[in-house]
């Protein structure tokens, strides 16, 4: 897999079934393809669970035995993301949004989800240098903190990240990285931080 993503979201050491859907091949594109369409996300789970997943999960499942849903965006991956919660049909599933130098758009479908429900929701944004996904991910949380109780939001913390999104609801985040060094530097270390079951 690309990126060993496969290997990042292991070292997190979570209890939870890494899925990354092919959309664009070799593309530099983050349209979301059918996952723009109502319901094809969640027909996409119904699948997995009911059939492509039997053998690893030990025989068919549903939906209903998800516990959470954590949706994790790169790049252009934002626009699945936004996609997802909106036209999905699983927002009530999805506990929390990572995104990692993601945020160049629809900053307010992700303020609208988290503020439906902050005491279940998490919201996690990764930035780089002093561009657009910066500027957009200082915005999101100040106009999140105006929504919620200032704690729960972390801007720009000192310390790791993980120990950021261990303690609020909302943490945005510089990163000293390079745009596609974010996953490997800091995917583990926030999903280990989500409050997810351990293995």
């Amino acid at each position: 897999m690309g990126w060993a993503l496969g290997d990042h979201h292991d070292q997190a050491g979570t209890d939870s079934l890494f899925i990354v859907p092919q959309l664009a091949w070799l593309e530099r594109n983050g349209n979301p393809g059918r996952f723009a369409e109502p319901g094809h996300f969640r027909a996409f789970l119904d699948e997995l669970l009911s059939t492509t997943l039997v053998d690893a999960l030990g025989g068919p499942r549903r939906l209903t035995d998800v516990t959470t849903i954590v949706l994790v965006a790169h790049s252009a991956g934002y626009e699945t993301a936004a996609a997802i919660l909106e036209r999905g049909q699983v927002s009530d599933l999805v506990g929390s949004v990572v995104l990692l130098d993601a945020l160049y758009a629809r900053s307010d479908v992700f303020e609208s989800w988290l503020a439906q429900a902050p005491d279940r929701r998490r919201l996690v944004s990764v930035y780089t240098g002093t561009a657009t996904t910066a500027r957009r991910s200082r915005a999101l949380a100040g106009a999140l903190q105006e929504r919620l109780e200032t704690d729960r939001v972390a801007i720009d913390p000192e310390g790791p990240i993980g120990d950021a999104v261990r303690a609020h609801t909302v943490v945005v985040a510089q990163s000293p990285h390079g745009h596609g060094m974010i996953p490997a530097r800091h995917m583990a270390e926030i999903l280990a931080a989500l409050g997810l079951r351990m293995r």
